[in-house]
């Protein structure tokens, strides 16, 4: 049932066949960069499309995955986490997360190890030579496709060799999601995502795309020109510019806690002076303790604090038409993009900005929510 260009279906979570697709009452979605989305439904139970329909079976927590399409493009698509059913609307409400939300009930294991019958306790995915792509590409590989019962229909990336030498080991059951996000946080970290797809040779099946930046090109953005938004012109498609900015963790010198105990405990630092040198007060910042006892990563991951709370931070959120150019369906998080502010805007200063997309948001409805990558003020 198409509406506004919008579709919703279920389908089952470990073969990516799609079970139904269904009327909705109330959409909202949101796409994310190196993590998960969201999608939202209330489906109308007393509904004729639902009359064939075991609607219980084909919404099933966990078992089913529900995906919202626009234009024939599967937006986002994940696990079913909660349902809540209101008898005097009839509506059903069915939330689902993206895959990646997944991947935080697994154990990054290897299970070629476990399989041969070795302990636990004595497994480990030991990678040499890979890049931090190839990382992750191998610890979903070990972890999931190859645990024969475990299996999600993911395309994995091509493996890239490098330089980089990681260990995980099974005494210390890392959880794999957590892995795949301190891998993007790390110094020149790549970023990951699971991009649904229907499935290129049976369209009645969804595959999930695992993308990773490279060591040359970390970020996952378009091939091409960044996308244009200008909001000074009427007829363009911007509904509006929000800004919000903040000053909450303006941080000078960060301290990464790291393994060991009393005297013996690691700690990571890192520091930036260029605040304190233009008038701000110092800051310190102690971060949460990690289980590493390698100073050399424990002082990247206090880099990477710095980097991102170096400045004060001005977020902002355009609000454009999905169906002006560029249409919804054409860009993704972490695409590149240029906006010209008008010139009385109270917070960002007007005129051609360049700017980095986040996060998509919407509702069903032509309006679509883009947040964009923090800008500094210094």
């Amino acid at each position: 049932m198409v509406v506004n260009g919008f579709e919703v279906f279920t389908a089952d979570t470990k073969t990516g066949l799609i079970s139904a697709f269904l009327p909705v009452a109330g959409l909202s979605w949101g796409i994310r960069l190196n993590g998960p989305g969201t999608v939202s439904v209330k489906i109308p139970t007393n509904a004729k499309e639902v009359a064939h329909l075991n609607v219980a079976s084909v919404t099933e927590r966990q078992k089913q995955s529900l995906g919202v399409v626009y234009e024939g493009k599967i937006l986002e698509c994940g696990p079913i986490v909660t349902k809540k059913f209101d008898p005097e609307t009839g509506l059903l409400q069915v939330d689902a997360e993206g895959l990646w939300s997944l991947l935080h009930d697994r154990v990054a294991l290897n299970w070629k190890q476990l399989l041969a019958g070795t302990k636990i306790s004595e497994t480990s995915i030991a990678l040499t030579r890979m890049t931090h792509g190839s990382i992750a590409r191998e610890l979903v590989r070990s972890s999931i496709q190859d645990n024969p019962l475990g299996s999600l229909p993911i395309v994995l990336p091509p493996d890239i060799p490098g330089t980089r030498v990681k260990t995980y080991d099974g005494y210390e059951a890392p959880v794999l999601g957590e892995a795949l996000t301190n891998l993007t946080q790390a110094k020149n970290g790549p970023d990951i995502r699971f991009r649904p797809e229907f499935a290129p040779k049976d369209n009645r099946y969804v595959q999930w795309l695992m993308e990773v930046g490279t060591e040359e090109k970390p970020y996952l953005s378009q091939q091409g020109d960044p996308f244009f938004w200008d909001g000074t012109v009427e007829k363009s498609g911007v509904i509006g510019f929000a800004a919000e900015e903040t000053g909450k963790n303006l941080t000078t010198r960060a301290y990464q806690p790291g393994a060991g105990e009393g005297r013996g405990r690691r700690f990571g630092l890192a520091q930036d002076l260029g605040m304190v040198n233009v008038g701000y007060p110092w800051t310190d910042r102690v971060l949460a303790g990690m289980d590493v006892l390698g100073e050399d990563l424990l002082n990247e991951y206090a880099a990477q604090y710095i980097t991102v709370n170096r400045g004060a931070l001005t977020s902002w959120t355009v609000t454009v038409s999905a169906e002006t150019a560029p249409r919804l369906g054409t860009y993704l998080p972490g695409d590149f993009a240029r906006l010209f502010i008008p010139q009385d805007h109270p917070i960002i200063p007007g005129g051609l900005a360049p700017a980095r997309i986040m996060a998509i948001d919407g509702d069903g409805t032509d309006q679509v929510k883009l947040t964009f990558a923090p800008v500094r003020s210094i």
